[in-house]
């Protein structure tokens, strides 16, 4: 994406992203990319009390609207940045 932007648009740019993703990529190319980032539900077990019921009410909230898991590059012992990314979504 890096090397074939700027795009002229989003709509470029999505279909873009499409295609590279979907036609070009093997499927160990996703697996790699998925297998080195965190999940919110594994930062639940790095969050203060308090923080885990809100951990898990936003990841009910994400998998209901979206149909899969919240996945982040953000370390799991980051709980706070990790839930602040997730309400943003």
């Amino acid at each position: 994406m890096i090397y074939a932007s700027p795009f002229s648009s989003l709509e470029v740019a999505t279909s873009f992203a499409r295609q590279l993703w979907f036609k070009e990529s093997r499927i160990q190319s996703w697996l790699d990319t998925f297998s080195g980032h965190s999940h919110l539900y594994r930062a639940v077990r790095y969050a203060p009390g308090s923080m885990m019921r809100e951990l898990l009410h936003w990841d009910r909230k994400y998998r209901a609207k979206f149909g899969f898991e919240f996945i982040t590059s953000t370390e799991t012992w980051e709980s706070q940045n990790i839930l602040d990314e997730v309400k943003v979504k």
